[in-house]
């Protein structure tokens, strides 16, 4: 008796551990894989009431800000240059401007096209 127990034992874990290694097929093929992650690099354009800036940020971690205002006499712009480091896997980008103000955003969305930063919607030039 115990050896026939055994003997059926055997034979039903052979077949569930047939039935598990032909179920564990290879999925991944169905699944599209991106080829490029999108990046911040490049010059980004926000628009507010009032104006709008330009901001470009370079491959060196290094970038500038241009404010354009709007305003009866015309358009009045300024300048800033920053450095910044942005962390694709958190989406934290923190700012270090020239008089050695810190920033510290977070990235919600970031395409090709658009990137979201904290709520305002930056569109890519």
């Amino acid at each position: 008796m115990k050896k026939n127990f055994f003997y059926w034992m055997t034979i039903l874990m052979v077949a569930i551990v047939s039935v598990n290694l032909v179920s564990c097929g290879d999925d991944d093929d169905d699944a599209p894989t991106p080829t490029t992650t999108p990046s911040i690099i490049g010059t980004w354009r926000f628009d507010y009431d009032g104006g709008y800036e330009l901001v470009t940020f370079k491959s060196n971690g290094k970038g500038t800000v241009r404010e354009y205002h709007l305003w009866e006499g015309g358009l009045d712009d300024d300048e800033e240059t920053f450095k910044y480091v942005f962390n694709p896997s958190t989406m934290i980008l923190t700012i270090t401007y020239e008089d050695g103000d810190v920033s510290t955003c977070i990235v919600t969305t970031l395409t090709s096209e658009t990137m979201v930063i904290d709520g305002d919607t930056y569109v890519k030039q």
